[in-house]
């Protein structure tokens, strides 16, 4: 490549595995459909070139994938430095944990191997091309061996493997979404953001659809996940780990306390919340150090105690010690994956609003409110869609 065509050249980014109904803005990253690049790409010839290396991206059953998702930084094109990739790889752990935690695809640890859910971590992997002034384009992909260069773009062709289906994203946490690419925009609070992306990748990397890819591998990244969020010490892990989520009963205590909740006059709207006083309430809960003398026998919520047990659980996987599947649940046989996943979002909620990111409405911090998440939390599988009233709506589309 000379130095010319080195300067000239563009970078484009696909995301094949997922499909778009319309464009998502996460921090200064934009995802769009194909089908709207009249909306982001001014320069006809570069328009067509995406175009192109588009129609070289197949299913693993031979059809073209049409409609693929673009990734995008800044709408200019131009080779990525260091903070745009490092934008992209975060603006792609958002989109990709709101997504795949609401409706991620598995296999129940008991009863029929018949999978639920859609997607998997696998469908928000991206691809990355450059385009030189001659027609000519390399590719890159994936964190070891990645890249191919000098390649006419009929050259290239793409294949999704099988297990990774294209999936059209429909229905997603976007106020949590909006909240994350705030986060990202401003930088606040620069450590805490780091680990709360931090913790979202170790959780997006267990939804994984790679072959031989266990559940216990999954139980270890969510731990890991749950590790990281909660910035723990590197002494006594199981005894801090345990307390800091045993204080989500103290947490409850504080949305419910007077201080935090107001009555109104309004009939409409009969409650509303002083939200300084819970952020103060929250920040006192979350700001309490791991305790020496915290005993596990008269000290544990069923917080608690379901923490204490899922620590073992990791820390018998990770020393290799023979663990059945019937380990894998929690003693009223929910998922200890799936409980876990809910108290890293339930946490997650809570740090994106002491960050003034993410707005509580009324109707969140009830729905928070002890009686009805532990219900949720803790519920038998066959429970779960009856208590969450959740509807299964996001498409697959190929």
């Amino acid at each position: 490549m000379s130095g010319e065509e080195e300067k000239s050249k563009k970078v484009v980014t696909f995301m094949p595995g997922i499909s778009l109904s319309e464009p998502i803005q996460v921090g200064q990253v934009n995802f769009w459909p194909l089908s709207a690049a009249a909306n982001f790409v001014k320069d006809t010839d570069l328009a067509k070139s995406i175009e192109s290396i588009a129609k070289q991206y197949h299913t693993s059953k031979g059809e073209e994938i049409g409609d693929i998702t673009v990734a995008d930084v800044s709408n200019d094109f131009e080779p990525y430095d260091e903070d745009d990739i490092q934008g992209l790889r975060l603006a792609k752990t958002a989109l990709a944990f709101v997504a795949v935690k609401d409706n991620p695809i598995r296999v129940p640890v008991f009863g029929s191997q018949i999978t639920e859910g859609l997607f998997a971590y696998d469908n928000f992997t991206m691809h990355s091309h450059a385009i030189l002034p001659s027609g000519r384009m390399s590719y890159r992909c994936g964190s070891y061996v990645r890249s191919l260069s000098g390649m006419e773009i009929s050259d290239f062709k793409f294949y999704l493997p099988p297990y990774v289906r294209v999936v059209k994203v429909k229905e997603y946490d976007a106020k949590m979404l909006k909240a994350l690419g705030k986060v990202l925009s401003q930088q606040k609070a620069l450590p805490d953001v780091q680990r709360i992306f931090q913790s979202m990748e170790w959780i997006n990397l267990a939804y994984s659809n790679a072959d031989d890819f266990g559940h216990k591998t999954r139980v270890v990244l969510a731990a890991t996940s749950l590790e990281a969020f909660l910035d723990l010490p590197r002494d006594y892990k199981k005894s801090c780990f345990t307390q800091a989520v045993n204080r989500i009963s103290e947490l409850e205590k504080i949305r419910e306390s007077d201080d935090c909740l107001e009555i109104n006059t309004n009939a409409k709207e009969p409650f509303s919340y002083n939200l300084p006083e819970l952020k103060k309430g929250l920040l006192a809960v979350y700001g309490q150090a791991c305790r020496d003398n915290f005993k596990y026998e008269s000290d544990c919520n069923e917080y608690g105690s379901w923490a204490k047990q899922f620590y073992e659980l990791r820390s018998s996987i990770v020393h290799g010690d023979t663990v059945e599947d019937s380990a894998l649940r929690h003693t009223n046989k929910k998922e200890h994956f799936q409980i876990a996943i809910a108290a890293l979002t339930y946490f997650l909620r809570d740090q994106l609003f002491l960050l003034d990111a993410y707005e509580y409405n009324m109707d969140e911090i009830i729905v928070l409110g002890k009686r009805k998440k532990i219900e949720y939390w803790f519920a038998e599988d066959d429970d779960e869609d009856r208590i969450q009233g959740r509807k299964q709506t996001t498409e697959e589309t190929r």
